[in-house]
């Protein structure tokens, strides 16, 4: 399973999880695998914050 999350700085994250941050498209990405070998990647919207939920107001909380 993947999942992935938006956070403000996904390299600040990288730093704090002790991962390697890549570069995409819209910004900065980091993954990690849980014990169970689910991956959860957090990536941030820094080169194209327009396309941000962060910046649309889209929080997903209902």
């Amino acid at each position: 399973m993947r999942v992935w999350l938006e956070v403000p700085d996904a390299r600040a994250a990288a730093k704090e999880l002790g991962g390697a941050a890549f570069e995409v498209f819209t910004g900065w990405t980091v993954e990690i695998a849980d014990p169970w070998g689910n991956v959860i990647g957090l990536t941030d919207y820094v080169k194209q914050p327009r396309l941000s939920r962060l910046a649309t107001g889209e929080t997903g909380e209902a």
